[in-house]
């Protein structure tokens, strides 16, 4: 049995808190045909006028505890992944 799209939502949202300020979890959908595969879109705010949108895929068959730690875990990954920004460097003297 495969968890409803709004608990899906719900456990993104606490997890998407509990990881990282900025991240505000949009929606949980289901994929065309796939009724136990969730797909979750985010928007990171990264700076205050860079802001981008992440969609991470996901099981929803299982026990809540474990679509929270996938979550966790692809969110994880996730971050990890991302280019650091540039960040200029001045010459001070």
């Amino acid at each position: 049995m495969s968890l409803s799209l709004l608990d899906v939502r719900r456990f993104a949202t606490e997890v998407a808190l509990e990881e990282a300020p900025g991240l505000e979890v949009l929606a949980a959908m289901s994929a065309e045909g796939a009724a136990e595969y969730a797909e979750i879109m985010l928007t990171a705010r990264e700076r205050r006028s860079k802001t981008r949108r992440v969609v991470l895929g996901i099981s929803r068959s299982g026990t809540a505890a474990h679509v929270r730690e996938d979550f966790r875990g692809r969110l994880r990954a996730h971050l990890l992944a991302r280019p650091r920004s540039r960040r200029s460097h001045r010459s001070t003297g």
